[in-house]
């Protein structure tokens, strides 16, 4: 499939070179056969003017697919025909997880996925200057937090546990867990975290809105 397989994006952004880096590494399609264009008005006006019954599907992918740990969603245009979605499917696969969704979920995904991701460096950013704070190493503090939050999601993906469950499981009765867990109820995370994901919803569709 490599071979003979031609991909192309329109916009070659950071999105679009985490994509193409993710198809490339696993050999699904030769790094000849990618194209990409960078969106401008002229680009644009072309794009609105696309041959009756084109065949598009729409993808929301987020930076990680370039070290093939990512998240792409998709949804179908009007005339995306089932193998134009199954290869869609496969080709996203290896860059990650990829789902398909309805158009009026992507939004929302892109707020989970895609930003989701900078919320969650974040935190572990936020982390890092922890450790430093009670002693280690920058390098060190950075590479055990980064290390137990692909170790968290491993862990729902794999246990098929809820978050909660596995929280309360490395809670001790009187212990160092619950003590952060305490102050950070008290810094109301859960809110900002869950106000964070509603805002950056709503501005995607305010874009999209100022799009049209």
């Amino acid at each position: 499939m490599a071979d003979e397989l031609r991909v192309g994006f329109i916009g070659g952004g950071n999105m679009a070179r985490a994509i193409a880096d993710g198809l490339i590494k696993s050999n699904s399609v030769k790094p000849g056969n990618i194209t990409a264009s960078a969106i401008t008005q002229e680009t644009l006006a072309t794009w609105q003017h696309l041959p009756p019954n084109t065949h598009l599907i729409r993808v929301q992918p987020n930076l990680a697919c370039a070290v093939q740990c990512g998240v792409s969603a998709f949804c179908r245009g009007k005339c995306a025909l089932e193998e134009d979605a199954q290869l869609i499917h496969k080709l996203l696969l290896t860059c990650g997880l990829c789902v398909e969704v309805k158009e009026s979920s992507l939004n929302a995904v892109s707020s989970i996925s895609g930003c989701g991701l900078g919320f969650l460096c974040l935190v572990i950013e936020a982390m890092s200057d922890g450790g430093v704070r009670v002693g280690l190493p920058r390098t060190l503090s950075m590479q055990l937090v980064a290390q137990t939050m692909i170790g968290a999601g491993r862990l729902i993906q794999e246990t098929g546990k809820h978050p909660g469950q596995l929280k309360d499981e490395v809670s001790s009765p009187g212990g160092t867990t619950i003590a952060g867990i305490q102050t950070l109820e008290r810094s109301a995370l859960r809110s900002a975290l869950i106000d964070a994901v509603e805002t950056a919803t709503k501005r995607a569709t305010e874009i999209a809105e100022q799009g049209k």
